[in-house]
């Protein structure tokens, strides 16, 4: 990949990022910033219904809002309604007050039945709106920008399956910050050049 294709992080290149983003006139993180600062807590089902499914509907989390399937049978994923309860039923309060990590994967991790889905994309972006400057987000535009600079000799190697771990995500885009001397820009920051570059690289095919 040439440098001209990957745009390389930046004071510079996270600030037009963050312009472009807020600038975009059908932009849902005000809506939802404004949502989840209303409902701060995740004790009440009908309040954390309604964070959830804003959120799967304005960021494609690709969360069901109802099936035809029992919860017996293989084809069956959690909806929205599922994962809401799920919320609830984990008292997740505490640990996203302090910022605690683990609280990623206790989301995630929806047991159905004898089954576990992981819903691990929407778990990252349920807990940056609540606490944006504490958690990262991980998608398909993120895998793809923090690969692509893996690629190119920007950041140290990992294999693309430790993005799936919460801890690791964390501490390779800790790394892009230090190394690319971005310790001031938040998460939430962070997150809109990754967002923007890669799907910059997504649409693009490489």
């Amino acid at each position: 990949m040439s440098n001209e294709t990957l745009t390389l992080p930046s004071a510079e290149n996270v600030e037009r990022a963050c312009e472009e983003f807020d600038s975009e006139i059908n932009n849902p993180d005000p809506a939802l910033s404004e949502l989840f600062t209303h409902f701060p807590k995740n004790t009440e089902l009908k309040h954390v219904l309604l964070k959830v499914a804003s959120l799967n509907a304005f960021y494609s989390t690709w969360i069901r809002a109802s099936t035809s399937y029992s919860q017996t049978d293989e084809k069956y994923m959690p909806t929205i309604h599922d994962i809401a309860r799920h919320i609830v039923d984990r008292n997740v309060d505490e640990a996203l007050s302090r910022g605690d990590e683990a609280v990623v994967t206790d989301i995630a991790e929806i047991k159905l039945g004898m089954k576990i889905r992981y819903c691990y994309s929407f778990a990252t972006k349920y807990c940056s709106f609540h606490q944006p400057d504490r958690y990262a987000i991980f998608d398909s535009r993120v895998t793809k920008y923090l690969w692509q600079l893996k690629k190119a000799g920007g950041i140290s190697k990992f294999k693309q399956q430790v993005l799936w771990n919460y801890p690791d995500l964390k501490k390779i885009i800790d790394e892009l910050r230090l190394r690319y001397q971005l310790q001031d820009f938040s998460y939430k920051k962070i997150d809109k050049f990754l967002y923007l570059e890669g799907g910059k690289l997504l649409a693009l095919g490489v």
